[in-house]
């Protein structure tokens, strides 16, 4: 191989199974946070308006942060309160997957550069990839939190430009992000990465035509990397 690629992955329901471990947690944190903004909001009024904000600004917690009409910190001290609880909610239920991690062996063996991009759940989500035996492939210093990069989003091509100027500087053959959102694909095709959707299969009319490729799990994915995408 002349030049690696950049295989960059998502970290929640992509690599890890994790949103339904914690959702009911994510609630009564942020209830008890927003409570001396929203004193009277009931638990379907929060979830109503957490997803209305999340469509609107790609992050429920910055977008409370643009509701309240406040500064980057009390986001970052959100995601701060927040780490914990999500971690002691989700750790009980992850165990290790080895399909997975004889992949991104396979991956690192043949050279290529490995890297996380999450959003605001770093302390959160290190101790799980440990735990799991990701960070054998992924240390620490390749898990990027775009929450403390000026409060940049993953819908946005810009924040895929920044991570490869001030942190991902190599020089790559071709760039890969793995993912279950589709607007966050979006902006990092526009970045010039090629996509993978990771989810239940979506009917072609459903897909943006930036989406290049669709698995149900993570190595079913890997495999059409490495068996279709790379050799090709």
């Amino acid at each position: 191989m002349t030049q690696p690629s950049l295989i960059l992955f998502d970290f929640d329901d992509t690599l890890c199974v994790t949103e339904r471990y914690m959702s009911a947690a994510f609630f009564e944190v942020l209830r008890d946070y927003l409570k001396p903004y929203q004193p009277d909001l009931t638990v379907q009024q929060l979830v109503v308006k957490n997803t209305e904000l999340y469509r609107k600004h790609g992050s429920s917690l910055h977008g409370w942060m643009h509701e309240l009409r406040k500064e980057m910190d009390f986001t970052l001290d959100m995601f701060a309160k927040f780490a914990p609880v999500l971690k002691g909610a989700v750790m009980p239920h992850t165990q290790p997957n080895p399909g997975l991690l004889r992949r991104l062996g396979e991956l690192q063996e043949m050279g290529h550069e490995l890297a996380i991009l999450t959003l605001g759940h770093r302390d959160y989500c290190l101790p799980i990839l440990d735990k799991i035996g990701i960070t054998t492939f992924i240390p620490h210093e390749k898990v990027f939190d775009i929450s403390v990069m000026e409060g940049r989003l993953k819908r946005d091509a810009d924040t895929y430009h920044h991570l490869l100027k001030h942190h991902l500087k190599g020089k790559y053959r071709h760039k890969y992000m793995f993912e279950d959102s589709m607007a966050n694909l979006m902006a990092a095709h526009k970045a010039g990465f090629g996509t993978f959707l990771i989810g239940p299969k979506r009917p072609p009319e459903e897909l943006d035509s930036s989406i290049e490729h669709q698995a149900a799990t993570i190595n079913q994915a890997l495999d059409i990397l490495m068996n279709e995408v790379l050799p090709a």
